[in-house]
C-alpha cells in the first residue's frame, strides 16, 4: 500500500511513564484520500521517545480502510517484510510477477516484498469498506523476489494465536537480524491472561482492534495502542469481548 509519511505522528502519545506510552484512537494521525484512509499507529521515522532501540526493526503499523471497488495503483515497498491482516472486505493483490492473492477476513499475508517488484491491490467487495492492519518490518534476508505465505486465523478462538515467531540464536546471528513475536489475541468478557516476554530486552506494543481491555492496569478501547518497555510480563483483563494484536520486538 502507498504510504505518505506524516510528521509528528506521535505528538499525541500520552507518556504515562518513561516506560509506558498510550496512543488513543482519536489522537492518531489520519490521511484521508477519499477512496482510502490510513491511520498511523506507529512510524519509525517519527516515533521520538527514549530507547527506540527496542523497536529498531519495526518500520510502521497502519490501520487502513479502502472503499468498495477501490484500491491502489501499482507501487512498490522496497525491501520490507510486510504482514497484512484483513479485518473486513475482500482484498485482491497482484504483483508484477503475475502472482495474485485473495484475502478474506481473518486471513494474514506474510510477504518479503523483494527488490523492484511492484504490486497493486483493491477491495473486491461491492458494498463493504475494507479494513486491514499492516505491520512493516526490516527483513532478515533481502530476497530478490517476493516470498509469500497466507495463513488464516481462528478469530473466535480464545487466547493467543501465532502469526510470527522469529527467534534468533544470538551466538550465530548477525546484528542485522531481528527477533519478533507477533500474535493475535481474542478474549471473552471478564477473562484474565498473562503474557511472559520471550526476552526481557524486548519492547511490547498492543493494538486493540475491538472491545475493552486492561493491560498492566492501563485501559485500551477500540483501536487504542499501548507501548511498554523494560517489563517482563503482561497482566491482561478483558472488560468486554476483545480482539487485539501483540507484537514483542
Amino acid at each position: 500500500m502507498i504510504l505518505f509519511r506524516a510528521k509528528n505522528s506521535f505528538a499525541n502519545y500520552n507518556p504515562i511513564s518513561m516506560e509506558t506510552f498510550l496512543l488513543k484512537r482519536k489522537n492518531r494521525v489520519t490521511e484521508n484520500k477519499g477512496h482510502y484512509s490510513i491511520h498511523h499507529c506507529y512510524d519509525k521515522d517519527t516515533y521520538k521517545t527514549p530507547e527506540t532501540g527496542h523497536f529498531k526493526n519495526l518500520i510502521s503499523i497502519i490501520d487502513c480502510e479502502i472503499k468498495p471497488n477501490m484500491g491502489f495503483l501499482p507501487h512498490w515497498h522496497g525491501d520490507k517484510e510486510v504482514i497484512t491482516v484483513l479485518i473486513k472486505g475482500e482484498l485482491v493483490q497482484k504483483n508484477s510477477l503475475g502472482e495474485t492473492y485473495n484475502l478474506n477476513p481473518g486471513d494474514v499475508q506474510i510477504v518479503n516484498e523483494g527488490k523492484n517488484i511492484s504490486q497493486f491491490e483493491y477491495n473486491k467487495s461491492k458494498d463493504t469498506t475494507l479494513n486491514c492492519i499492516q505491520f512493516s518490518l526490516t527483513p532478515n534476508i533481502n530476497y530478490s523476489s517476493p516470498k509469500s505465505e497466507v495463513i488464516t486465523l481462528k478469530t473466535e478462538k480464545v487466547g493467543f494465536q501465532k502469526i510470527i515467531e522469529s527467534k534468533i540464536d544470538y551466538s550465530k546471528s548477525s546484528k542485522d537480524l531481528k527477533e519478533v513475536y507477533l500474535y493475535y489475541g481474542f478474549l471473552k468478557v471478564n477473562t484474565q491472561k498473562k503474557y511472559l516476554l520471550k526476552n526481557n530486552n524486548n519492547g511490547i506494543l498492543i493494538l486493540n482492534i475491538s472491545g475493552r481491555i486492561k493491560i498492566n492496569g492501563e485501559l485500551l478501547e477500540n483501536r487504542d495502542m499501548l507501548v511498554l518497555r523494560n517489563i517482563n510480563e503482561l497482566n491482561i483483563l478483558s472488560i468486554k469481548e476483545t480482539k487485539f494484536f501483540l507484537i514483542e520486538i
